[in-house]
């Protein structure tokens, strides 16, 4: 595997060498890290798919573009891929002293609580000098935000007790968007609207789901089922645009009877 890992090296540092290729030259650390995450997205894409094919192949994608933002970083530091692998080793022992260390942790929720706690432990001076929320690039998503701001709030203690209490919340937040509209006015609707994302995002953090996952598959899903409300009205010589709003939702409950994920 090492032999394997250092021929991707020195591919890549061809590729940004004088006789590369003109585009790996020209790519900063920022832009190779949109790249990062945009293969991160690809690969969660893959692996809801479920073919094997598929997602070894994002990962090695993913697996190349992660060496190729340490080429830009160590260009810039002089960091070593070996350095990064013993810090994220030695993390890894720390945070998890029910197997390094005496601690002991027999299911997967309790070897979570630990995690988190260590991981507070340590970020604990930090979050003194610069405060609880993390510092997220503009580039990360905005559900992406919201739901790491919601976890370093709640590392504190600023936190809902249970997804009951989330649910509330976001039925007030409903209400309140009602209001909003009642009122027509537009910063008053874009702010309840984005007050009811946020706590839709709290809501999926306390019942233990990604809301970026959530959400993609719900995507893949409305797609799914609206192709086959094309393919369709292709069969019937139409287009969607021809239907009335009747049978767009008739066909699109039929749609959905239909619908096998795939």
């Amino acid at each position: 595997m090492e032999h394997s890992l250092d021929a991707l090296i020195e591919v890549l540092q061809r590729l940004r060498g004088p006789q590369g290729c003109p585009w790996d030259r020209e790519q900063t650390i920022p832009s190779a890290a949109r790249f990062l995450q945009d293969e991160v997205f690809e690969y969660v894409e893959a692996t809801a798919g479920g073919k094997p094919e598929e997602v070894t192949e994002e990962l090695a994608d993913l697996l190349y573009m992660v060496c190729f933002n340490w080429l830009l970083l160590s260009e810039k530091t002089g960091v070593t891929l070996q350095e990064l692998a013993e810090a994220g080793a030695q993390k890894l022992i720390r945070r998890k002293p029910h197997v390094f260390g005496a601690e002991s942790a027999s299911t997967a929720s309790e070897a979570q609580a630990i995690w988190k706690r260590e991981k507070a432990n340590e970020g604990k001076k930090r979050r003194e000098r610069a405060g609880a929320l993390k510092h997220l690039s503009a580039s990360s998503s905005a559900l992406r935000q919201a739901l790491i701001f919601g976890q370093s709030a709640a590392d504190t203690g600023f936190d809902w007790n249970n997804h009951e209490e989330v649910l509330h919340k976001l039925t007030e937040e409903i209400q309140e968007l009602q209001e909003a509209l009642r009122s027509e006015s537009k910063e008053r609707v874009r702010d309840e609207m984005g007050d009811i994302l946020f706590a839709a995002t709290q809501l999926a953090r306390k019942l233990d789901l990604d809301p970026e996952s959530c959400l993609s598959g719900t995507n893949r899903k409305f797609a799914r089922r609206f192709r086959e409300m094309e393919e369709r009205c292709h069969r019937e010589g139409k287009k969607v645009s021809d239907l009335s709003r009747e049978e767009m939702f008739r066909y699109w409950e039929e749609s959905k009877a239909n619908d096998r994920p795939v």
